[in-house]
């Protein structure tokens, strides 16, 4: 671990995990960030305690949602973010919505240890 110098920022990016795809991943957060930067848009204050530990009325005051519990539900909220669909351009969203729909319809048939074996196991 490096050590902390007067003036540093740490940032810790939690909306990805090690099942995404790291490149779309961080693709969209630099495009997602882009926009904020062009639209001049404020990122409101800082959330320094774990939004978990907030009640659901403190989380609302502060303007934390949390993200998507299931693939279909992360699919249907991409799908339905306009900037990050133009982003992807239509031959790659067509392509990755299809792909990643079949995935959830396919582990939906099976229970949760079916799902982890596929995503885990080592080739």
């Amino acid at each position: 671990m490096l050590p902390l110098t007067e003036g540093a920022t740490n940032l810790e990016f939690k909306p990805a995990d090690s099942s995404a795809n790291p490149y779309l991943a961080l693709g969209a957060v630099i495009h997602a960030g882009l926009d904020g930067i062009r639209r001049r848009l404020d990122p409101g204050d800082p959330v320094t305690v774990d939004p978990d530990t907030l009640s659901d009325a403190d989380r609302s005051r502060a303007g934390i949602h949390r993200l998507p519990a299931t693939l279909p539900e992360a699919l249907d909220a991409l799908e339905s973010d306009e900037l990050l669909m133009e982003a992807l351009g239509p031959l790659r969203r067509t392509a990755y919505l299809a792909v990643k729909r079949s995935e959830a319809a396919a582990f939906a048939a099976h229970d949760a240890s079916y799902e982890l074996f596929h995503h885990f196991r080592v080739f």
